[in-house]
This record gives C-alpha cells, sequence and structure tokens, in this order.
C-alpha cells in the first residue's frame, strides 16, 4: 500500500510525480506506445527533451492537451484527493471515468475531432 502524503507542492510537482509513477508502471506492463497528455506546457516540454535516458527504447509521444480538452486528468486528480492508496486500473476502471475516455478518444489529439 502506498503512503499518502500530505503537504504542500506546487501543480508541476505533483503532476511530473504522477506522471513518473504513471510512466514507470506502463513500463513495468511493457504498454507500449504511449501517448502522453498535460495541461501543463512547460511540463510536456522538459520532458520531450529529458526523458531519453528513463524512456530507451520505448515509444512515447508526448502531448500538451488544454485543460478544458483534459477531463479525464481532471476527474483522476479529483478523485484521488479522496484515495487513502495508490489505485492502478489496467482494465475495468469506474464507469464514470470510462465514460470520459470514450469522449475523449472521439475528440482526438487536444481536444479537436
Amino acid at each position: 500500500m502506498a503512503k499518502k502524503e500530505r503537504g504542500v507542492c506546487r501543480p508541476i510537482e505533483v503532476e511530473t510525480k504522477a506522471l513518473v509513477m504513471g510512466l514507470r508502471e506502463a513500463n513495468r506492463r511493457a504498454l507500449n506506445p504511449l501517448i502522453v497528455e498535460s495541461d501543463c506546457q512547460v511540463l510536456v516540454n522538459l520532458l520531450k527533451n529529458g526523458m531519453d535516458d528513463f524512456l530507451a527504447g520505448e515509444k512515447v509521444k508526448w502531448r500538451f492537451t488544454p485543460r478544458k480538452s483534459n477531463s479525464v486528468a481532471h476527474w483522476l486528480a479529483h478523485a484521488g484527493l479522496s484515495w487513502e492508496q495508490q489505485i492502478v486500473w489496467v482494465e475495468n476502471p469506474p464507469l464514470s471515468l470510462c465514460c470520459l475516455i470514450e469522449a475523449d478518444l472521439g475528440q482526438g489529439p487536444s481536444g479537436q475531432n
């Protein structure tokens, strides 16, 4: 069980930590290619230019996605505030999350049809 950390962090610190944890889990499960989206342009630029060693041999596409088009991330961040432990879904995420994922997939990159 992961320890829930309390304290004050800047949003970019929290998003970076969550993204690295997600990349490690995807790597552990040999899930690739990956599309990683963030509403933080600074983070996307840093990752595009600084993750080559971490992701050696992996196929990762980095995308800036405006917050208004990133409802899945918003749902996860909001829901995560109430979780007492780390949760990883590979199959069968909650129905409310599935609906957002399906809607997101229908929009294409950066919320565009």
